[in-house]
């Protein structure tokens, strides 16, 4: 199932679909369909080479019980979000999970959500010292093609620093929780969760691409349809 032709706009989506588009991965499609555009529209390749992995604990809503922990560490119980972007803060891959699951644990998740042609063009995950650990590991062990970089903090770094490589992703978990329904973990299942997260970021490439000026790379063609991005009005 794909998008119909020449919708307006995300708002107008209509989410009683979003079952159904998470479970045949239409909802993936689309956003990779996103991603290349606006990479396209940033003079990159499609694909990436280079990529960001990280997590984020939210709290949990009241009445929300699935996939539920405690993230000792952050002292949050709720879920955890682990995310993997390219390099210019855009969404490859999402997986949730209960708070307490550890990054490293939880990696192979994301990775294996990676689609054929953006597994060949990768080359180089960051990472922080989390994701020292033997799943993960064994993980790009078995792909030679892609290797583990682990992105320290500087031994003299006072309070929050940006860490060079890695905080693509940080920002990517900024701009998500800008948007209502990721503020908390307010989803009852874990794949709505996933789902949510995916909408959240799809909305923010579509407005890169809404304030590009060049149309044709305001097109997205997603199963033989096209998602076409309104023109910004004029100032």
């Amino acid at each position: 199932m794909g998008l119909p032709a020449a919708r307006p706009g995300p708002q107008e989506y209509d989410l009683r679909l979003l079952p159904t588009w998470a479970a045949d991965g239409t909802l993936q499609r689309v956003l990779d369909a996103a991603r290349r555009a606006v990479r396209r529209q940033a003079g990159r390749a499609e694909e990436p080479t280079a990529g960001a992995i990280d997590s984020q604990s939210v709290k949990a809503a009241p009445g929300v019980s699935e996939g539920v922990g405690t993230d000792g560490g952050k002292k949050v119980r709720g879920r955890k979000r682990h995310a993997l972007t390219d390099t210019l803060g855009l969404l490859l891959c999402v997986s949730v999970t209960a708070a307490n699951v550890s990054d490293g644990r939880a990696a192979p998740a994301v990775l294996d959500q990676l689609t054929a042609p953006d597994r060949a063009s990768l080359r180089v995950v960051f990472a922080d010292g989390r994701y020292h650990d033997t799943v993960c590991e064994g993980w790009f062990a078995d792909r030679p093609g892609v290797r583990l970089e682990v992105v320290g903090r500087p031994a003299d770094a006072v309070g929050f620093v940006p860490i060079r490589k890695r905080w693509v992703v940080e920002r990517t978990f900024g701009w998500l929780v800008t948007n209502r329904r990721c503020v908390r973990e307010y989803e009852k299942r874990v794949w709505s969760s996933e789902a949510r997260v995916r909408v959240a970021a799809f909305g923010m490439m579509v407005r890169r691409l809404k304030n590009n000026d060049d149309i044709g790379h305001g097109a997205i063609s997603v199963g033989g349809h096209n998602y076409v991005m309104p023109r910004p009005a004029a100032a």
